[in-house]
């Protein structure tokens, strides 16, 4: 069996940089499986990151395989070496994060949209760097401390 050294995606300083990766235009796909990992919905999303002054510009596009879309613009402000904050008008407050050796984690509460109305829901999301340009992720929707959904991608630069 062939085995191959795991190396993490680095910006040189040893861990997994969020801005490095995703500056420039990136796509995804993935899916959002139900509290039982039952595959509800699946979609394509375009990601463009850019820095203005000290923050760092995250604009999200999804289409959902049910034709509806989704924008937020997430604001990433970097504090001490390994730590960030993000703001976004789809989320309550702000949300924290800190880099792993192969990716980040990233907490926030975000407004989900049920019908006509909005749940605010605790989110928990890993990315895991697969060099040399490859990103998965996964969040963890929690409503009262209970699993409520998961959401999976695979990143790719473009």
């Amino acid at each position: 069996m062939l085995q191959q050294a795991y190396k993490p995606l680095t910006s040189g300083h040893g861990s997994f940089d969020f801005a490095t990766y995703f500056e420039g235009a990136t796509s995804a796909k993935g899916f959002v499986e139900n509290r039982f990992g039952r595959r509800k919905r699946s979609f394509d999303a375009d990601f463009h990151g850019e820095w203005c002054n000290d923050i760092f510009l995250l604009h999200e596009s999804f289409v959902f395989c049910d034709s509806k879309t989704e924008q937020r613009i997430w604001r990433v402000h970097f504090g001490g070496t390994d730590s960030f904050t993000t703001t976004c008008i789809a989320a309550v407050g702000h949300g924290t994060g800190h880099h792993t050796e192969t990716g980040c984690q990233h907490h926030f509460v975000y407004r989900l949209p049920i019908g006509k109305r909005t749940v605010n829901v605790r989110v928990q999301e890993c990315y895991y760097a697969f060099p040399p340009d490859q990103l998965l992720y996964r969040a963890r929707i929690k409503k009262w401390g209970v699993l409520a959904g998961t959401i999976f991608m695979a990143f790719t630069k473009v």
